[in-house]
């Protein structure tokens, strides 16, 4: 496999993975790496897994970006409503669309045939973004809410989500 095609895959899974969870293990990132390309050698895992974290970091950061900004949209039209209410009220401004517009740039590497007929995935990742928003809300109405800890408290919304790559190479899909 050439590196062209071993990043491509790589990114394809990161982003995968970033469905599943927020921040993965080492131990979790090196078996994926194995995974592609099983004749990595130890030095070689080490420098992917030191990328890999940072593209994870990119992407909490892209995601927290994403989150304030929705919920500050919905904190302006939403301005007499309390903090307690907001919960109620996200099941409803909450759609699908809004799941899949934030979530876009990590959709983009599903196989889409498989995605629009897995309901489970797809109510799990809306689920994800609903309490995403909370705590993007709560970040306005409680000082010093660290809205990044917060974020990676949100595995369990989507610890079981199993999209397929668009690549069909499944690696994230079938690691458990």
């Amino acid at each position: 496999m050439d590196k062209e095609e071993f990043n491509k895959i790589l990114i394809d899974e990161l982003k995968l993975l970033f469905l599943k969870t927020r921040s993965p293990s080492d131990d979790f990132l090196e078996i994926l790496l194995k995974s592609i390309n099983p004749a990595m050698n130890y030095s070689q895992i080490e420098e992917y897994i030191k990328i890999c974290k940072g593209k994870f970091s990119d992407f909490r950061y892209n995601y927290k970006k994403e989150i304030l900004n929705k919920a500050r949209n919905l904190e302006g039209y939403f301005r007499n409503i309390k903090l307690e209410e907001f919960e109620s009220l996200l099941n409803d401004i909450i759609t699908e669309n809004d799941c899949r517009q934030i979530l876009a740039s990590h959709l983009s590497c599903v196989y889409k045939e498989s995605f629009e007929g897995n309901e489970v995935s797809l109510n799990e990742l809306t689920n994800f973004v609903t309490k995403s928003m909370l705590i993007g809300i709560k970040s306005f109405y409680i000082p010093n809410f660290n809205v990044k800890e917060e974020l990676k408290k949100l595995d369990y919304c989507t610890s079981s989500v199993r999209l397929q790559s668009r690549y069909h190479t499944n690696i994230v899909y079938n690691m458990d």
